[in-house]
C-alpha cells in the first residue's frame, strides 16, 4: 500500500466535486490512456474501466473497479475497489486487481483541504522490482500535478 498526504488551496467541497467527475483522474495522471463508465449504479456508485500506459517493456494494464463517493461531516471520500467484469481485456493488455483507490478530502480552511491518497493494486504479471518501485514513487506526483492543474485553471483559491 502507498499512502501520499498533501495540502491544496481549495475547499475540500470544491475538490470534491472535480474528482468525483468520470474524467478527473485523466486530467491529473499522465498515465491513464483512457477510461469507461461501465454502469451508473446511482448518483454516488459507478463501475468504472480504466487502461494505463506501463514503461517499456512492461504491457499496459486496464482495471475494472466500482468507484464510490461519500460526504461524511468536513471529510470527502472517493473510493475504488477493484471487481471480476466480463469487459473483454483488449490485446496488449494485462488486467490488474485494485484493493483500494481512494482520495480522502478534510477541510482544514475555508478554501483549504488536506488530501490522503491510499492506494494498493496489484497489477499482475512479471514486473520488475525497479519498476514496481518507480510507479510507488509517482503516488505523491498525484497531487503536485492536481496542485499545478487547478492552479493552470485558476481554481485555487
Amino acid at each position: 500500500m502507498v499512502k501520499a498526504i498533501g495540502e491544496v488551496d481549495i475547499s475540500a467541497v470544491d475538490l470534491f466535486e472535480f474528482l468525483g467527475k468520470d474524467d478527473g483522474d485523466m486530467k491529473i495522471e499522465q498515465m491513464i490512456l483512457g477510461w469507461e463508465v461501465l454502469n451508473d449504479v446511482d448518483e454516488t456508485t459507478k463501475v468504472m474501466w480504466n487502461a494505463i500506459n506501463c514503461p517499456f517493456p512492461i504491457q499496459s494494464r486496464d482495471f475494472v473497479s466500482v468507484k464510490h463517493m461519500r460526504q461524511d461531516g468536513g471529510q470527502f471520500f472517493i473510493v475504488s475497489k477493484g471487481i471480476n467484469s466480463d469487459r473483454a481485456l483488449e490485446k496488449g493488455r494485462t488486467r490488474g486487481s485494485t484493493t483500494i483507490n481512494s482520495w480522502i478530502l478534510e477541510a482544514t480552511g475555508e478554501n483549504k483541504c488536506r488530501i490522503t491518497r491510499l492506494i494498493h493494486v496489484d497489477i499482475k504479471g512479471s514486473v520488475p522490482t525497479v519498476m514496481l518501485n518507480l510507479a510507488v514513487s509517482k503516488t505523491g506526483e498525484q497531487i503536485v500535478n492536481l496542485r499545478s492543474y487547478l492552479a493552470s485553471k485558476g481554481l485555487l483559491q
